[in-house]
C-alpha cells in the first residue's frame, strides 16, 4: 500500500495528539501512524518537493542540482513539446535559452528552474538538431516555433481536483419482496 502523508519529522517525534491528512485516508492520529511505521515492511520517505522557484538559486554548472530537476518535473510532468506525453521523469532537462559554458562567455545563473524544461530525448534532439525553438509563457504553457516558421502554443495540464473527503455512500435500502 502506497500512503503518502505531508508531515515533518518533528511531528512524529513529538508526544501530543496531532493528525495528519492523507489525500486518501482523510486524517489519521499519529499515535496511529507510528504504529503502521513501526510494522511496516518497506517504508519509503520522499522530501516534498518545493515548487517555488525561489527555492532554488541559480547555479552556474550545466546539470541542475537534483532538488531543482525535481522541481522541474513535478512543474512539468510530461515533455512540453507539442501533444507529447512522455512522462517528465525520464526526459532530459533542456536549457530553452542554450547553455553558454562561463569559460566561453557565458553568463552566470543559466540553470534555473525558469530557463529549464523537460524534453523527452526524441524531442530533445528534434529541438537541439531541428532548430525549433520555444518560450515559457507566464500561464506555465509554451510557445514553439518549428522549423517551418508556424507557431503552436502548449498549455500546462490541468489537474483533476481530489474529491472532498466525506462520509462513505450508504448502502442501499434493503427491498422489501413481499406481494400485496
Amino acid at each position: 500500500m502506497v500512503l503518502e502523508l505531508r508531515i515533518t519529522d518533528r511531528d512524529l517525534l513529538e508526544d501530543r495528539h496531532r493528525v495528519a491528512v492523507s489525500p486518501k485516508l482523510g486524517p489519521i492520529l499519529l499515535g496511529r501512524l507510528r504504529t503502521w511505521l513501526l510494522n511496516a515492511d518497506t517504508i519509503t520517505i520522499n522530501p516534498v518537493v518545493d515548487l517555488d522557484p525561489r527555492a532554488h538559486p541559480p547555479v552556474d554548472e550545466h546539470d541542475p542540482p537534483a532538488r531543482m530537476a525535481a522541481m522541474v518535473r513535478h512543474r512539468d510532468p510530461t515533455c512540453v513539446y507539442p501533444a507529447c506525453t512522455r512522462p517528465s521523469a525520464h526526459a532530459d532537462l533542456d536549457h530553452i535559452d542554450a547553455y553558454v559554458p562561463l569559460d566561453q562567455g557565458g553568463p552566470p545563473g543559466q540553470t534555473r528552474p525558469a530557463n529549464l524544461a523537460p524534453l523527452c530525448r526524441r524531442h530533445h534532439r528534434a529541438k537541439t538538431f531541428g532548430h525549433s525553438t520555444y518560450q515559457r509563457l507566464p500561464d506555465s504553457g509554451y510557445e514553439w516555433t518549428l522549423p517551418t516558421g508556424r507557431t503552436t502554443t502548449t498549455h500546462p495540464p490541468t489537474p483533476r481536483p481530489e474529491p472532498p473527503p466525506g462520509p462513505a455512500p450508504s448502502p442501499p435500502a434493503p427491498r422489501d419482496h413481499r406481494r400485496t
